[in-house]
């Protein structure tokens, strides 16, 4: 049963993602919704930008929307507002309900690496970013029938999650 109940229009949608998740034509990234990875000549999406790979493909918006996901999918790491909502989801970083307690134990003891910025000078101090990944963490909604709640996103680029497992969550959270 769906925590989340959503439409039959968008749950069509949602299925379309889900199958691209899982159909084996995208290699996972992480930290972009789309980039070009020269070690392997090909280019990586995260779940995200899977999801506007599927807008692009489905959606029949007028080609100024679409030029639009285009260029965020190649530029952005965030789900621009008029993908979340044409698959009915209103967060431009979608929440999906967690009853993995695997995830909840990796975002209360994350070992997090110290990470450099771009300009390879100053370094993350690795407890404030553990307090910044404890901060997202996942915890029950009351909302929600006290689900636990985390960010595809986090659980994409941090948590280690492959796009089966992903699209899982999403068919238990809005299907």
């Amino acid at each position: 049963m769906a925590v989340i109940e959503v439409d039959p229009v968008h749950k069509e949608r949602i299925r379309l993602w889900l199958d691209a998740l899982r159909s084996g034509n995208y290699c996972q990234g992480t930290g972009k919704l789309k980039y070009f990875d020269e070690g392997i000549n090909r280019d990586r999406h995260c779940c995200l930008g899977v999801a506007t790979d599927v807008f692009i493909q489905n959606s029949g918006e007028s080609e100024v929307t679409l030029a639009f996901a285009r260029e965020s999918l190649d530029n952005d790491f965030l789900l621009p507002t008029t993908i979340g909502e044409w698959f009915g989801i209103e967060t431009s970083d979608v929440g999906m309900g967690i009853v993995d307690p695997k995830v909840l134990a990796y975002y209360r003891d994350a070992d997090v690496e110290l990470i450099e910025n771009d300009d390879d000078e100053d370094r993350i101090d690795a407890d404030a970013l553990r307090m910044r990944l404890r901060a997202l963490s996942p915890i029950p909604s009351a909302e929600y029938n006290n689900t636990y709640w985390a960010r595809v996103s986090m659980l994409n680029d941090y948590a280690g999650w492959d796009f089966h497992q992903i699209a899982d969550a999403l068919e238990r959270t809005y299907l």
